[in-house]
């Protein structure tokens, strides 16, 4: 989608939709939100950008000071300017973390106004503010919002709190980043003046202009120095204030009992297609394009996701008709005595806190098999659950809720590190439900399986029917060496087959996608052929266990040692990750994987007769780095 075109396009087009909603207050409400919710997070990453400015300016001049009697910039300068280093990534993260905290606050208060005012509104025009406690509604509204706070902060995201992530990112970058540049400084023998001018430089315009005045500066500093210092930040910002901002739609959309479901809109800044045009223009619940009913509202879909969420409501007229019906025969009107019974009476007329909806919960702790289908279709819409343990309707959800959970929490985990692979599932399930691709029968002994397309995931009814048995076995298998020691969990059989649609995803996807734009003849850089080098080289050991070596195919025997490796990184024993096999693959892994998504099309690389003498050393030098990494 070209921009900035396509954007004003985007703008008008999200502005017409909310307008066909029909009630004009309503629309204006919408408008004001999203409005607000903008200015908020421009606001905010200004302050961001502008915390990181102080931070280089202060190190640089504290460089300066250290610098003036020698000139150049030593090993105990750098010692000396570590107190600082570490006192500015505090200060860093402290700001961020305050900020944070007022913003994402604040993108659920304006994501709920709209929500709140719509049934204010209709309760007075239909005169059921006799009937109920306007005042105690407003109040039950902002309940909802602190509650939904409180659980945003104290959920986490690969095992780290949103606080623990600004921390993480603060130490990264503005203690361990510019420590790199000024020890790269003075490696290659800049005065202090000129590594503090870096230093300012980098972060005021990035990588790029270091890149473009001092090559050998930057071939040193190889992939340590991202190409903006507060990028990672700034993404932070940007991904939980939209997502703190989608939830509030929905949790705050919940308590009006007019509530429908919600609009999936684009953002104007929406510079390419992806998943979220399919949730734009997806029609699920026959209510038109991108419109998700209640229940069955969308999640973003990967970090850096700008697009929103609209809440969806009754007509105007329509709601205030059957909030007047009510009002003379409550019976007439189910939905409304259903909320006034379950809603209003024991939460807002007692002033009980109503917190978060079920489905925005951390997935774990589902009573039945049934809620987590529920759960999971809804938060991965391009995905069909099925955790169906029967063909017999009546006895259809008879997995075992503790198996369901280990496995539903070990997907959500893995799909947040590597969103590509979910994007490409169509299918986890154990083929029993009425949406189930095909018929499949699992072999006698066959836990799970994965589909060699990437689009399946398979899960024996029989085996996922009894969580303790289903354990026993995992340990037995375990402690005989038929699977990697430590492998004994129930997520751990999930985080294998995911590991082999993460392998599916390298060698498939990676054909035809690079590492780095610079390669040789041999196109070294492909990421397949990153795959495919590592494992020519690695022969099967013991540590991996005799599953993945049982097979009388070799190409069998090669997916699943990746898949047990997999595995291995998360639960296997110390013993078993010290091994050279699963050593080298986390390497790899850490090489191609979640923190080196920025790959390049084989058709952009740029070959050997067409780069300078500098860029072909920096060729030779990424090869003898990955050759050293993956031991080839």
């Amino acid at each position: 989608m070209p921009y900035p075109e396509a954007g004003e396009r985007q703008i008008m087009k999200n502005i017409s939709m909310v307008k066909g909603m029909g009630d004009p207050q309503y629309t204006r409400d919408v408008l004001e939100a999203r409005r607000d919710f903008l200015r908020l997070r421009l606001e905010h990453e200004e302050m961001i950008a502008e915390v990181y400015d102080r931070a280089a300016e202060d190190v640089a001049s504290r460089a300066r000071e250290l610098g003036e009697r020698t000139g150049e910039l030593t090993r105990r300068h750098l010692n000396e300017l570590e107190k600082n280093l570490h006192a500015q990534a505090r200060r860093v993260r402290e700001v961020q973390e305050n900020l944070m905290q007022e913003g994402t606050g604040k993108a659920m208060q304006y994501a709920g106004k709209p929500s709140q005012n719509h049934l204010i509104r209709a309760l007075r025009e239909s005169g059921a503010d006799d009937v109920m406690d306007v005042a105690r509604i407003q109040f039950g509204f902002s309940q909802v919002n602190t509650a939904a706070v409180e659980a945003f902060w104290a959920r986490t995201h690969e095992g780290l709190r949103v606080s623990e992530r600004i921390w993480d990112i603060s130490d990264r970058n503005v203690h361990d980043r510019m420590r790199d540049l000024l020890e790269v400084g003075i490696a290659t023998g800049r005065d202090a003046v000129e590594v503090a001018r870096d230093l300012e430089q980098y972060v005021k315009d990035g990588r790029r202009t270091l890149s473009g005045d001092y090559h050998r500066m930057m071939d040193r500093m190889d992939k340590r120095v991202p190409k903006n210092l507060n990028y990672e930040a700034l993404r932070l910002v940007r991904t939980e204030y939209t997502k703190a901002f989608n939830e509030a739609v929905i949790s705050r959309g919940r308590t009006n009992p007019a509530y429908q479901g919600v609009r999936w809109q684009l953002s104007a800044a929406h510079p390419e297609i992806d998943v979220c045009d399919d949730y734009a223009e997806a029609d699920l619940h026959g209510m038109g394009e991108g419109v998700y009913k209640k229940g069955h509202e969308p999640t973003n879909p990967h970090p850096n996701c700008l697009c929103h969420l609209v809440p969806v409501m009754m007509d105007k007229e329509e709601f205030i008709g059957d909030l007047q019906a009510w009002q003379e025969d409550p019976d007439s009107v189910p939905y409304m005595e259903e909320w006034y019974n379950e809603y209003y009476k024991p939460h807002i007329a007692r002033g009980v806190p109503y917190g978060m909806p079920e489905d925005l919960k951390f997935p774990g702790d589902f009573e039945t098999a049934q809620q987590a289908e529920d759960w999971a279709n809804q938060k991965y819409p391009n995905i069909e659950f099925d955790f169906h343990g029967s063909d017999s309707p009546s006895t259809g959800f008879a997995l075992d809720p503790e198996a369901v959970n280990r496995t539903l929490e070990e997907f959500v985990e893995l799909a947040d590190q590597y969103p590509e692979v979910a994007q490409r599932l169509e299918y986890v399930g154990t083929y029993r439900g009425p949406n189930a691709p095909r018929k499949y029968i699992f072999d006698r002994g066959e836990w799970a399986h994965a589909s060699r397309d990437g689009k399946r995931i398979g899960l024996s009814p029989t085996v996922y029917k009894d969580a303790e048995k289903y354990k026993t076995q995992l340990r037995h298998s375990s402690v005989t060496g038929w699977h990697p020691s430590g492998c004994d969990t129930i997520g751990s059989v999930m985080r294998h087959e995911y590991g082999h649609q993460v392998h599916n995803w390298l060698e498939q996807e990676g054909q035809n996608q690079t590492l780095t734009r610079l390669t040789d003849e041999t196109y070294f850089c492909q990421v397949a052929g990153h795959l495919h080098g590592f494992e020519q080289k690695r022969n099967w050991s013991p540590k991996l266990g005799d599953y993945s070596h049982s097979s009388s195919e070799s190409d069998r025997n090669r997916r699943e040692m990746f898949a047990e490796g997999f595995a291995a990184q998360r639960y296997g024993t110390e013993d078993v990750k010290r091994s050279t096999y699963v050593k080298t693959q986390g390497r790899l892994l850490e090489l191609t994987g979640p923190d080196s998504r920025d790959w390049v099309p084989v058709n952009d690389v740029l070959w050997p007769s067409d780069q300078s003498a500098a860029q072909r050393e920096q060729q030779r030098d990424y090869r003898e780095k990955v050759e050293r990494l993956l031991q080839l």
